[in-house]
């Protein structure tokens, strides 16, 4: 949020929040617009009341240009920066004083790449080119030589069959991506030096894909027949506060790794379902629980 007050054209030199909200003027072109009004309510103490930010995306718009808004949105996030880091974000903030009319404040906050506070983003980086030419990076250089070949095996730990997913109607739902990753990468196996200022981050590069639900929470969904494309991102962080007793980390660059496809078929089973001498073949999905649903009548051939 530092880029945010960096990037600010005019800001004001000091916030006029004298009077009733409605004569306030702030700065409502950064993330400082937000700490005048906390400031103000500093001040103001239970005499002002303010909402909690609400946050609204003006486009949709990343590197695939502009997008239609997803169905199921959520809070866009690091994850989403390859499909939506060009969107516009906004907080609106509802601010009431004490005998006095509201006022609807909206902040502008930019990119959502900017918001999040990221400086640099790269896409489609081969992981290995990327690594030898960062050697530095890396806890020694067998590390560096060993990182393509690192990142292919959490390609495949994320993959099936080696994860399943579960069935919402027509859509393969795999919502372990994210827990997989953070536990395979937990004890830094690809060699990165300053392991706690870097983290690997999971994109969805196909926007059909990208799914969220109060059931699945963020998943990604596929529907049968299709697939998907998908990446890992190396997320890296630089200290911007330390203390005795704490670090501050803010984001500094995005590094999306060349894309991998995930495919409904390589999770589909084939299974035999019988009934006295009938048989019927039916296709069943690699999931969670391996659920088979047989013709009526019919049970699964053991």
């Amino acid at each position: 949020m530092i880029l945010g007050l960096m990037l600010s054209p005019t800001p004001f030199v000091y916030a006029v929040t004298d009077g009733c909200p409605d004569t306030w003027k702030i700065d409502t072109t950064s993330l400082a617009g937000y700490k005048e009004l906390q400031e103000a309510k500093a001040r103001l103490g239970a005499d002002l009341a303010l909402s909690e930010p609400i946050t609204q995306y003006l486009n949709y718009a990343g590197e695939l240009g502009t997008l239609v808004a997803p169905k199921d949105l959520g809070i866009l996030t690091s994850e989403d920066i390859y499909l939506y880091g060009k969107t516009q974000v906004q907080w609106k903030i509802d601010v009431q004083m004490k005998n006095c009319l509201k006022k609807t404040f909206v902040i502008n906050l930019g990119t959502l790449t900017e918001h999040l506070g990221y400086k640099n983003v790269s896409t489609n980086v081969d992981p290995q080119i990327w690594a030898t030419a960062n050697e530095k990076s890396f806890i020694d250089f067998t590390k560096a030589a060993q990182f393509g070949a690192c990142i292919k095996s959490l390609q495949l730990s994320i993959s099936p069959p080696n994860l399943g997913g579960q069935l919402e109607g027509e859509l393969l739902v795999i919502g372990g991506f994210r827990a997989v990753l953070n536990q395979r990468t937990f004890n830094n196996p690809c060699g990165i030096s300053g392991v706690l200022g870097k983290h690997f981050v999971y994109q969805d590069l196909s926007p059909e894909c990208r799914y969220f639900s109060e059931q699945s929470d963020r998943s990604t969904a596929i529907r049968k027949g299709a697939s998907c494309d998908v990446a890992l991102a190396l997320s890296t962080l630089y200290i911007s506060k330390r203390s005795e007793s704490v670090s501050l980390y803010q984001p500094e660059s995005l590094i999306v790794f060349t894309k991998f496809t995930i495919k409904a078929k390589d999770y589909e089973v084939k299974v035999t379902c019988v009934k006295g001498k009938l048989t019927k073949i039916v296709t069943a999905y690699r999931g969670y629980e391996f659920r088979v649903k047989c013709p009526t009548g019919y049970k699964v051939k053991k």
